[in-house]
């Protein structure tokens, strides 16, 4: 039998939860099946199925894992990336991306400030300046200011040695 990746993440997630089961609110699983949340619903994304409620038990998962370990970067860069996912899910569905892409960027703020030097961080910033500029641009509201600060931030990614262009 032939499995997909969406398979294989929907059996992570599954063995992740047992094991949160047996230790509950342990940090490192957290995060690690926030991420295969988050995973999944880029897949299903992809697959053209609605996946704003992967999202948002990834952005779940990532909450608790900051609230149990303040410092775990990889939670909070995960955690603007499914912000981002579901800014995109909330588009899709006809809905205002706007507040999503605001808690994106905020973590994506925060992470830039943690780690200024890290290109992934100015590219994740970057793409969110991208879509909130897009976003105003399409409806008359503006978004000029966010398209320059995208810009900036790939350009500094290009700067570092990194690929803007690749995510």
């Amino acid at each position: 039998e032939r499995t997909d990746g969406r398979d294989l993440l929907r059996r992570a997630v599954d063995d992740l939860s047992r094991g949160l089961a047996i230790s509950p609110g342990d940090a490192g699983l957290l995060c690690r099946r926030g991420s295969a949340y988050r995973d999944l619903a880029d897949s299903e994304e992809r697959a053209g199925v609605a996946a704003g409620d992967l999202f948002q038990k990834a952005i779940a998962d990532f909450d608790a894992t900051l609230s149990a370990d303040p410092s775990e970067f990889a939670a909070l860069n995960n955690r603007g990336l499914a912000w981002l996912g579901l800014a995109r899910a909330e588009s899709a569905a006809r809905r205002d991306p706007q507040p999503a892409l605001a808690r994106a960027l905020a973590d994506f703020e925060e992470a830039v400030r943690q780690r200024p030097r890290l290109p992934v961080v100015l590219q994740n910033r970057g793409m969110v300046h991208e879509a909130l500029g897009t976003y105003r641009a399409k409806r008359g509201l503006g978004g000029r200011d966010s398209l320059e600060s995208a810009e900036a931030d790939f350009l500094a990614v290009l700067r570092m040695g990194g690929n803007p262009y690749v995510h």
